[in-house]
């Protein structure tokens, strides 16, 4: 994730440089170089995007038992985004005009909120995983304690029986 938004960040910065030459010269050549920065910057974008996903995906997949309901669900909507990510990359490369551009890269941000609300959707169901199954070990420690506790009360009756035996 971290190498693919790097790329997307240094993808940005050249595009922007393009833009500007475009707006400046209004040349074929600086808009040719513009549509090949606007296309490296857009699959650069779907790429981090669909980076993230596989880090929710195996985030899910270490951090929530098998058989949970929502894994599943959680990690079949992951999939058909990326899915959707990779069609929208085969299109940005085929993508001629500035037009297009702009209409594929509307589609993406038309689903950024919900990719937002899925992370968070996501990331909330880890921390209460993980809250739950902290709260089981310190209730499984506390009871242990409890039952050493308790052994140590025992021990000390018996002691005190015996001693006053002898």
């Amino acid at each position: 994730y971290l190498y693919q938004n790097s790329i997307y960040r240094q993808n940005l910065s050249q595009f922007k440089t393009a833009k500007a030459q475009y707006k400046s010269y209004q040349t074929l050549t600086s808009q040719t170089e513009a549509i090949k920065k606007a296309k490296e910057v857009l699959i650069s974008r779907n790429n981090t995007l669909r980076a993230y996903f596989l880090l929710l995906e195996e985030t899910i997949a270490i951090s929530l038992p098998q058989g949970m309901l929502e894994k599943d669900d959680y990690q079949q909507r992951l999939e058909k985004e990326r899915k959707f990510l990779e069609e929208k990359n085969s299109l940005l490369e085929a993508a001629a005009t500035t037009n297009d551009l702009t209409d594929l890269s509307q589609d993406i941000e038309k689903k950024l909120l919900d990719y937002k609300i899925l992370s968070q959707q996501i990331t909330g169901l880890v921390l209460l995983n993980k809250a739950q199954v902290s709260d089981e070990k310190v209730a499984s420690a506390a009871a242990s304690v409890r039952g050493g506790a308790l052994m140590e009360v025992k021990n000390q009756q018996s002691n005190d029986v015996l001693e006053r035996w002898l």
